[in-house]
């Protein structure tokens, strides 16, 4: 399995089969991990709860780096985890 080579922008949507994103928790460092890291990064999704940076795939594909872990963006947006 090879991973797909990352694009200049991001991905026009449609319809995905799977997995669209994986995020990851940089946390406080997010800034410093952005100017760190802008020559590999694809751009920055602004959001009310977050800026994210992100990298696009050529397949689709986006791995995206969070200042605040997923349980916190979940409650900000107004949802909840429930035990199955």
């Amino acid at each position: 399995m090879c991973i797909a080579k990352p694009l200049c922008f991001h991905f026009r949507r449609g319809t995905h089969r799977g997995l669209e994103h994986v995020g990851f928790f940089i946390g406080d460092e997010l800034a410093k991990f952005k100017e760190t890291h802008k020559n590999m990064l694809t751009g920055e999704k602004k959001l009310s709860h977050d800026a994210p940076a992100f990298v696009a795939f050529e397949n689709g594909k986006t791995a995206k780096f969070y200042s605040k872990p997923l349980r916190e963006i979940v409650k900000l947006q107004g949802w909840s985890f429930e035990k199955l």
